[in-house]
């Protein structure tokens, strides 16, 4: 009787350690996907903060002053990373020790980036986490696959399901010349959801998101048909 209990219990001890493994696994596996999420969350959110900060309103006021020492007034004022790509720099032969000349003032903080810049062969990414400065051959190498839910531009005036694929390539055209995304057909269209999926640089990403912003808003102001005529005629 006892030799019989006794072997119950271990039986029930082998068991129930067995169980507290497995969930102890599971439990470990949990917590490392969840550090996996908060990582992901952290970087996007301070992304955020960067593409945020390109729509702060800045100065420039240099006379032969470093690209290095600009660029460092620019991420104290706006609190930001700033990386210098000295590679990137180096294909647009310039120095990080390049006199800069410029006095703008009240501006976008992308605006007077792309004025600094743009003279030199250089641009900016939001890449990994901080503002990246490197040459326009490198960055176009950086690009991003985003999805943009466009149902509701495509839409008829009548609100029915959208329209075929006039409605859809009057959008994609107008996306490809005011974004700078030369060929439509780099464009794709994914009918099922509404949606265009487009692969670019992360400025082309901004400037389709601001005038998809800026088409929305007419067409809460305006109607439908407001918006279709801005489609088949872009300014």
């Amino acid at each position: 009787m006892w030799h019989s209990l006794a072997k119950s219990v271990r039986m029930r001890a082998i068991m129930l350690l067995g169980t507290l493994t497995v969930t102890l696994a599971t439990a470990e596996a949990f917590l490392r996907e969840c550090r996996a999420d908060v990582q992901r969350l952290s970087k996007s959110a301070r992304e955020a903060v960067i593409a945020a900060a390109l729509d702060d309103v800045t100065d420039l006021d240099f006379a032969d002053q470093p690209l290095s020492d600009v660029l460092e007034y620019l991420q104290q004022r706006h609190e930001i990373h700033i990386q210098i790509h000295e590679k990137g720099l180096s294909e647009a032969g310039v120095g990080t020790d390049t006199p800069i000349t410029r006095c703008v003032h009240g501006i976008s903080l992308e605006s007077a980036l792309d004025l600094l810049l743009a003279e030199h062969d250089l641009t900016w990414v939001i890449h990994d986490e901080v503002l990246f400065i490197t040459s326009k051959s490198h960055a176009a190498t950086m690009l991003e696959t985003r999805v943009y839910p466009v149902r509701d531009l495509v839409a008829s005036a009548a609100g029915e399901a959208p329209a075929g694929a006039a409605d859809y390539d009057s959008l994609v055209e107008v996306l490809a010349e005011a974004a700078g995304a030369a060929d439509p057909r780099s464009i794709r269209v994914y009918r099922p959801a509404g949606a265009l999926v487009i692969t670019r640089s992360v400025i082309v990403h901004r400037r389709i998101e601001k005038l998809l912003k800026e088409l929305r808003q007419a067409k809460a102001e305006s109607g439908p048909e407001i918006v279709s005529a801005s489609v088949e005629r872009p300014s």
